[in-house]
């Protein structure tokens, strides 16, 4: 216990301690209630009491085991009692939730998928770093693993308990005194809420046995039928790409475990030899340049091997399936989507009527772009005008906080719509601004694919410069950043950025960026349709420290009308009515005259904010975040958003300041940026909304509705033919999950010909 207090009586009774963890004091209490907390009884000191989680004797963690007995555990003095400073009730697991696990017939025995995943995410843990360092990603990575681990728990199909799950937790996460057992407690509750409802896609089926290597190859022509090389030269080649090599076994007419028999044989395999982990990343590859090379309905067709009998179900087996005659589909409609809701009230009604009309910058862009574009789309220009002047200004003003934690004026923003909606467009007039206001060495963008070491160095040569990171179709991004080697540290490098400072890089071949920090004012532009985007989205992603920082557009649905496809050509000895480029000009000498006068030594001003708006701004963010708890199933999803989206509508009404050439924030600035607001965080309610289950979960359903479009039933080739999933193997997930569910059946009709997949209960 804390050591000045021990003249006062109290004993020290420690009963097993590890290194670098600290020890543990157990004194035993009786008829009251000790509540949890941490560092109020003293600086370091932590007191677990009802509900309380700790790690116990003759656990071995990172830094040591932990030694001691539990035997013998003496009386808490008053002395000590009078020290805590509050007593209440823990928070006891409800019904639902006592239910819900209670409920749950696991497995017995964990499988080798089982297994594989519960050592990848152990992998995570033991791969954060031994020393504290701020940005290392701690929190990101020990709530993501609890969250995977909470929905192992609930799925009957996994062993794991939740006992076991937060051991794992407790033994293979590091920590330090800025962050303590307290702090991965706190990850796996909020974790806990986060993934209620949820569970994790059933373990992978039995992988086919990997083939003798030899007797595959044997099975290959002499030379490959793409790149004509000799088969045996690239199979014995350390640089091949297996991908490639994938592809050449395939056109080859190698099956699927054929041709994965021949990859983990050969020279390039490496990547393939990490147990169970990898034989399920070679057979994911194989099935995925599968996917590609021909027709899904080809590899649902094909007839078995010679000998093999099909079981469906508790069905008999019978003789291999027929291929059957393709039925006629019905159309499928786009997947159930929920109403987008409008947009938050954060404005008063008289607030409203004061900006009503109200014009500035903002909206001659808006009044320019319609002018000029052929299909004029507002929330894609509402959010693109706030791009054009972050980069134009973020190195103009800054907003000063105490303590020096200044905040710049970058945005992190994503534009979501279909194609043809105008998207492209919208872009293409934006940037034209960009490259208006800039000179071609100080042009703020820098594409959006750079892997993070390379996006350091550039940055590092840019200290000082406003930097647009810009990119379309970024939900491919987004999802290669969850599962590729080489973007694994770009959404954590991202992240950083977003508060404007570079960290050092040590790289002994640049010696102009190695060992060096960088100020940057970094902007992200993604874009991206809403089926996309939300494909790739799970429901912890909103509590990542990623998501969060990006405000939302959604367009508006296309009209499609004869005035809207006509082209705009110029016509010979027809004038313009506008000129877009004497524009864009006339507003690069307003920026450029503004931005000599209020920031004329090249550093950012601080912009000036009042009580009066700071009062009104945070009343602001009380409604949003009444708006965030009218949602009880998502608020804690909300809230990081909420935080983050605040920063941003205050960086808008800077924003509005400086297009005015001011850096004094008038009660207007505030209005226009939080009516901005209100359109931000009704796409974002929608978009939180729409990943309220895990992706797995989302693509069930969209297998359901296709089989329901269809009448009820349909024959498995077709199902196939038409699942949102890529492979026949992640097909038949999903069929199993359906059949698992009591949602679905299969039959076997005409005689053992046909195969069906027939919805319980038929069309709903």
């Amino acid at each position: 216990m804390v050591e000045e207090h021990w003249h006062r009586g109290l004993q020290c009774h420690c009963l097993f301690a590890a290194q670098g963890r600290g020890s543990h004091h157990y004194f035993r209490v009786y008829d009251v209630e000790i509540g949890n907390s941490r560092s109020k009884l003293h600086p370091g000191v932590d007191v677990r009491g009802e509900g309380g989680l700790v790690v116990g004797p003759g656990s071995r963690t990172s830094e040591g085991v932990y030694t001691g007995s539990l035997k013998n555990i003496p009386d808490a003095p008053q002395a000590l009692l009078d020290l805590i400073p509050e007593r209440q009730s823990y928070k006891e697991m409800s019904d639902e939730e006592a239910a819900e696990l209670a409920g749950v017939e696991k497995v017995a025995e964990p499988s080798e998928s089982e297994l594989a995943d519960l050592s990848h995410i152990q992998s995570w843990l033991l791969a954060l770093p031994r020393k504290w360092s701020a940005g290392d990603g701690w929190h990101d990575t020990v709530f993501r693993s609890s969250c995977w681990l909470w929905r192992m728990v609930r799925t009957p199909s996994y062993a794991l308990t939740e006992d076991k799950a937060l051991e794992i937790m407790l033994t293979c996460t590091p920590v330090w005194p800025e962050w303590s057992e307290d702090r991965i407690l706190e990850q796996w509750e909020s974790a806990r809420e986060s993934t209620r409802g949820q569970f994790a896609d059933p373990p992978a089926e039995q992988l086919p046995e990997i083939l003798d290597f030899v007797e595959s190859v044997n099975l290959l022509p002499a030379f490959a039928p793409k790149s004509q090389r000799s088969f045996l030269e690239v199979v014995g080649d350390p640089d091949a790409k297996p991908v490639k090599l994938i592809e050449e076994c395939l056109l080859a007419g190698l099956g699927v475990q054929q041709t994965a028999s021949v990859i983990y044989g050969s020279k390039c395999s490496d990547r393939y030899k990490g147990g169970e982990y990898g034989l399920r990343r070679l057979y994911r590859d194989v099935e995925g340049v599968e996917s590609k090379l021909k027709p899904r309905v080809s590899e649902a067709a094909t007839t078995p091997a010679a000998g093999t009998a099909i079981v469906i179900d508790d069905a008999p087996a019978t003789e291999p399936v027929a291929e059957s005659t393709q039925e006629p589909l019905a159309t499928i409609e786009k997947p159930d989507l929920p109403e987008r809701p409008e947009a938050a009230k954060l404005l008063t009604e008289s607030e409203r009527r004061a900006i009503t009309g109200k014009s500035w910058w903002g909206t001659d862009y808006l009044e320019w772009a319609k002018e000029i574009t052929s299909v004029y789309n507002g929330p894609y220009h509402r959010m693109n005008r706030w791009f054009v002047l972050s980069a134009v200004f973020s190195t103009v003003g800054i907003i000063p906080y105490e303590g020096g934690s200044d905040k710049g004026l970058n945005i992190y923003g994503f534009v979501i719509g279909d194609t043809t909606t105008g998207k492209s467009e919208s872009l293409r007039i934006m940037n034209s601004v960009l490259r208006t206001c800039f000179t071609e060495e100080d042009d703020p963008d820098i594409g959006g694919d750079p892997s993070p070491s390379a996006l350091g160095a550039k940055l590092i040569e840019r200290d000082g410069k406003a930097t647009l990171f810009n990119k379309d179709e970024a939900h491919g991004q987004i999802a290669e950043m969850k599962k590729k080697d080489y973007l694994a540290g770009l959404s954590q490098a991202l992240t950083l950025l977003y508060d404007g400072e570079v960290p050092k890089m040590l790289r002994t071949t640049n010696k102009e960026v190695s060992d060096k920090r960088a100020r940057t004012y970094f902007s992200i532009h993604y874009m991206g349709t809403f089926e996309g985007v939300t494909d790739v989205l799970e429901p912890s992603d909103w509590e990542s420290g990623f998501l969060p920082r990006f405000v939302w557009a959604i367009g508006d649905e296309h009209q499609r009308t004869r005035e809207a496809m006509r082209p705009r050509i110029r016509q010979p000895g027809r004038g313009r009515e506008i000129d877009p480029r004497a524009m864009q000009k006339q507003w690069a000498a307003q920026f450029r005259s503004t931005a000599n006068r209020i920031a004329p030594s090249g550093e950012p001003a601080e912009m000036e904010i009042d009580d009066f708006l700071i009062e009104r701004f945070v009343t602001c963010q009380e409604r949003m975040y009444e708006l965030a708890d009218e949602q009880p199933e998502m608020k804690e999803r909300l809230y990081p958003s909420v935080k983050r989206m605040s920063d941003a509508i205050l960086k808008a009404a800077c924003l509005v300041a400086l297009s005015e050439g001011r850096r004094v924030l008038e009660e207007t600035d505030l209005l226009l940026a939080i009516e901005q607001g209100e359109e931000w965080f009704g796409n974002l309610l929608h978009l939180v909304t729409a990943t309220d289950s895990s992706p797995f979960v989302r693509s069930v359903a969209k297998l359901e509705k296709v089989i329901r479009s269809a009448g009820g039933e349909m024959r498995m080739e077709n199902v196939y033919r038409r699942s949102p999933m890529e492979t026949k193997g992640a097909t038949d997930t999903l069929v199993a999950q359906l059949v698992a569910e009591g949602r679905a059946k299969r039959e076997l009709q005409n005689n053992g010909d046909t195969q069906i997949l027939k919805l319980i209960g038929g069309v709903t």
